[in-house]
């Protein structure tokens, strides 16, 4: 009888343990594709401004967005406000881009 209620009562355990597996990894992927909305988002924004700046800095800033390298996308950022003087939209965007690293740092 003590060894049916010791398997029950680790079942029940293990059963807990799965259930608080499952809701880390359902946590993790809504918060994965958050992630990736949000990456597509910054991208198509990007793009909107495209000439208007240098397509080889909007190349390299959708890179480093994508890898992550968040302390290389504010240094082309900054970039972009040295060479977009004459287009707002353009300087604009670099700010949202910029406070949007910042943030996900």
């Amino acid at each position: 009888m003590q060894l049916t209620s010791t398997h029950t009562k680790e079942q029940a355990y293990l059963q807990t343990q799965l259930q608080v597996f499952h809701n880390k990894l359902t946590d993790n992927k809504a918060a994965y594709e958050e992630y990736i909305i949000g990456l597509k988002e910054r991208i198509d924004r990007l793009e909107q401004i495209r000439g208007h700046i240098q397509s080889d800095l909007l190349e390299h800033a959708k890179v480093s967005i994508i890898q992550g390298n968040t302390q290389q996308a504010d240094t082309l950022f900054s970039e972009f406000e040295a060479h977009t003087q004459e287009a707002p939209e353009a300087i604009a965007e670099d700010a949202y881009q910029r406070d949007q690293t910042s943030s996900s740092q």
